[in-house]
């Protein structure tokens, strides 16, 4: 048998072998309406977080990458690593009911971690104020 068909060979068999079930949980959609793919993950709601990214003068900033982290237990899947302000500053991020702590970055400049709730009665906006600042600088 030639190599090249020997070597479509292995790889066909090496990928029937595979269970690919085993990996249908990772495959969940993001979207806030989006249904549970089990009994034991939370379902997604329509909750999230609303803000904007200001410059220190109050004046909005456009294209600032906006991350969050677990603030509370027990943490939460957070779908994307991170989301982009819009031309008005403006972001909404649809994330699970609970506790995150969130940053926003652009260029050299970074804000102070604001620690905020999501849930559907947790719809304030948040503020982040982008500044030359080090978390060192930041209010605890």
């Amino acid at each position: 048998m030639p190599l090249k068909a020997r070597l479509i060979l292995v790889v066909a068999v090496a990928l029937a072998s595979c269970n690919h079930e085993s990996f249908s949980d990772l495959d969940q959609p993001v979207a806030a309406d989006a249904a549970a793919g089990s009994a034991s993950e939370a379902p997604m709601t329509r909750s999230g977080i609303r803000g904007r990214v200001q410059a220190q003068d109050g004046s909005p900033v456009s294209g600032a990458l906006i991350q969050a982290e677990c603030a509370a237990e027990p943490c939460q899947p957070i779908p994307e690593i991170g989301i982009f302000s819009n031309t008005d500053g403006v972001f909404f991020w649809p994330l699970r009911e609970g506790g995150y702590r969130f940053t926003a970055r652009k260029d050299d400049l970074t804000s102070c971690p604001l620690t905020a709730v999501v849930g559907p009665s947790k719809d304030d906006p948040i503020t982040l104020t982008l500044s030359a600042y080090t978390t060192a600088g930041c209010p605890r």
